[in-house]
């Protein structure tokens, strides 16, 4: 079981992709992004266009149109790519909103004021929120370029 979705994961990647393009003034259609990350086409529409509704991406149609990020790419949080794909991030059952009936959802439930295990749900979803909400898209383009080895010549006697 993943936390965070591939759907989200995916999300990530390609706002990674509009950032570098961002870096070079230029927008990224779908086609190439598409290609570039191995996705379906229909399925990153779908994940642009919930991206494009969280106001994190802009696009434009037509033949010189493209997607690119609403905003710089240091003021997008990883939090907010994976909120607007995901939803809030929840460890716990009891933390969902739907999960109002504690005793029929948990059976055996403590009482939602007196169990333990939902104050540790509770700090976990704290501490996963903090960690995405200080992780911008830039920070990831700076850190993968730490991470890339760069490619040196290929000398050859």
């Amino acid at each position: 079981m993943a936390l965070i979705s591939r759907r989200a994961s995916y999300g990530l990647r390609t706002m990674y992709r509009l950032a570098e393009m961002a870096e070079a003034g230029r927008g990224a259609t779908i086609a190439w992004l598409a290609a570039k990350e191995h996705l379906p086409r229909k399925y990153l529409e779908q994940v642009l266009r919930d991206l494009k509704q969280a106001r994190l991406v802009e696009s434009k149609p037509g033949p010189k149109g493209g997607c690119k990020l609403a905003r710089a790419a240091e003021s997008i949080t990883v939090g907010e790519v994976v909120r607007a794909l995901d939803g809030p991030i929840q460890p716990g059952h009891c933390l969902e909103e739907e999960a109002s009936d504690y005793e029929n959802d948990c059976p055996g439930c403590w009482g939602i004021a007196t169990c333990s295990m939902r104050e540790v749900w509770l700090d976990l979803q704290e501490a996963i929120n903090e960690v995405l909400d200080r992780t911008s898209v830039e920070d990831l383009v700076k850190r993968q370029e730490e991470l890339t080895p760069t490619k040196r010549p290929d000398y050859q006697i």
